[in-house]
């Protein structure tokens, strides 16, 4: 082998060791940079979990709730820009979407009491509370099938 080919070999070889590096340099900045924005992000939520309950059970409670509230306010300007206005939109989507909101809140709240009546060891007042909530259930799943 002349010297030309060698120098070439070691110049080629020296180029892919050189790339190689440089991926695994980038592998692990990048490994870093996600550890360092995870820890920025979950250990001051941790803290706050672990020391201020409360403080963080608003705080996560508020953070869905302007989740929510965003999404609906999106979801009505998109409606009224394809309805014709406010007041269209309101009528043919917000207001269904509310009443079926309400209907789940009431069944979901009523079994929440439920469960707790029993829990507290008030069988009697539970079992008839049951019973209206499934003839309630049933009633409102019969009517609305025979009316759509």
């Amino acid at each position: 082998m002349n010297a030309e080919a060698l120098l070439a070999a070691l110049k080629y070889s020296t180029l892919k060791l050189a790339r190689t590096l440089r991926v695994l340099g980038l592998s692990l900045l990048f490994a870093a940079a996600t550890g360092a924005t995870a820890l920025a992000v979950v250990f001051p939520l941790w803290f706050f979990a672990t020391r201020h309950t409360r403080g963080y059970t608003c705080f996560v409670l508020l953070s869905i709730l302007a989740l929510l509230l965003a999404a609906g306010i999106r979801a009505l300007v998109r409606s009224a820009r394809l309805q014709g206005g406010i007041p269209a939109a309101l009528r043919r989507t917000l207001l269904p979407r509310l009443i079926r909101l309400a209907v789940f809140l009431f069944f979901t709240f009523s079994l929440y009491w439920i469960v707790v009546l029993y829990a507290r060891g008030r069988a009697a007042a539970a079992t008839a509370a049951a019973v209206v909530y499934l003839l309630l259930a049933v009633s409102i799943t019969y009517f609305r099938r025979r009316n759509t």
